[in-house]
């Protein structure tokens, strides 16, 4: 992949020419970008996310948001380039420029502290600038994991995997780590439990609140909604994320919200792990009124 240097606000970036994307839109964001018009780079290289996206589509936009002032929309793009796609480049900048502080602890193969040089493992921990939240990653310099990401800003829904020594994810939050993923998940008690679960709860509030979805002359609307299974394998902590349609479901929301709980709450789950120890793990889940 052919780099060109860009010399940025008293620092250097790596903006990509040549990337993975709809060539078209990729071009024009290009082509905008080198005129100085940076309003219309963004929108070419978000039309391009849309069709098909890739890091380097992120990674450019992401560069043409910095040079609007747009540090909180540069720091997601570099986000979303390093979680979704493990872009390295991606990553320093994602680290240097939208946290607070980067820390990275080594770990020898019985998992006792020790010196760079002598470890096996590694732990990186991020507090990050524009959110709340500390971020940390778990690496095995000697294993290679594959990561499965998904990328819902694509129309066509991208799934990627990517090689990686991250064996697992987590955030804090009072102290107390939250899992995203390691090796060990929490699994679901019975045959397909989660996804039998969400097709009844799927066909429950399609039907409850069909028209609520005729009013607003919707076909369809995702709902997209947050959990934590916690050491004892129970759901808890349900919280709504948003809908893929960005229109405003206040009306039924407390109401849905219950009947969307109510359905959870009935699935158990057997505790996943952290290097044997159970830990807490944060879910992510959509449904669909139709």
């Amino acid at each position: 992949m052919k780099k060109h240097l860009l010399t940025i606000v008293f620092f250097v970036l790596i903006f990509h020419l040549n990337g993975n994307c709809q060539e078209d839109y990729f071009s024009l964001g290009n082509k905008f970008f080198q005129q100085g018009n940076f309003r219309m780079a963004d929108s070419m290289f978000t039309l391009d996310i849309y069709k098909r996206s890739s890091p380097d589509c992120y990674f450019n936009r992401g560069v043409a948001r910095l040079y609007l002032k747009d540090t909180t929309g540069f720091c997601s793009d570099m986000e979303n380039a390093d979680l979704i796609y493990s872009d390295k480049e991606a990553v320093l900048h994602y680290n240097r420029f939208c946290c607070k502080q980067v820390d990275t602890v080594y770990y020898d193969k019985k998992y006792k502290k020790t010196i760079k040089g002598k470890h096996r493992f590694f732990e990186v921990v991020k507090d990050l600038k524009y959110s709340n939240q500390i971020y940390g990653e778990a690496h095995n310099i000697y294993s290679i994991y594959t990561k499965v990401s998904a990328d819902g800003s694509s129309s066509t829904f991208n799934l990627n995997e990517i090689e990686t020594d991250i064996y697992a994810t987590f955030f804090l939050k009072d102290s107390s780590r939250i899992y995203y993923s390691t090796i060990t998940p929490p699994k679901t008690l019975g045959y397909d439990d989660l996804k039998l679960s969400k097709e009844l709860i799927d066909k429950s509030i399609s039907a409850k609140y069909n028209s609520f979805i005729v009013k607003n002359k919707l076909t369809s609307v995702r709902l997209f909604y947050s959990y934590i299974v916690n050491t004892s394998g129970t759901i808890e902590n349900i919280s709504f994320l948003g809908n893929d349609k960005n229109i405003d479901i206040s009306e039924i929301n407390d109401v849905l919200k219950k009947d969307v709980e109510m359905g959870l709450e009935k699935i158990k789950y057997k505790p996943g792990s952290f290097r044997g120890e159970v830990a807490s793990f944060y879910k992510t889940i959509f449904f669909e009124l139709n």
